[in-house]
């Protein structure tokens, strides 16, 4: 790699260093466990957004009657009128 001026960083989850895709990427694309398949971007990711509802009262109550809604859409579509 250094032979080849590909630049390198450390990835703040995982401690591995890795090639980044831009200059501002900060987490690797590895999966720290093979078995459920998630990339350390995708696990600071969602630590970001559960920090970020947990900040906001607001916020975790829209996602939550808004699941609540989306859940009960799915479940009996026809229960819920079409306001279209």
């Amino acid at each position: 790699m250094c032979a080849q001026d590909l630049p390198v960083a450390v990835c703040e989850s995982c401690h591995r260093l890795f090639v980044p895709f831009s200059s501002r990427a900060k987490h690797c694309e590895r999966m720290p466990n093979p078995k459920t398949g998630v990339t350390c971007k995708d696990i600071v990711a969602k630590l970001a957004y559960a920090e970020e509802l947990k900040a906001n009262k607001a916020k975790e109550l829209y996602n939550k009657m808004n699941n609540h809604y989306q859940m009960r859409c799915s479940r009996v579509p026809g229960s819920v009128p079409n306001f279209v």
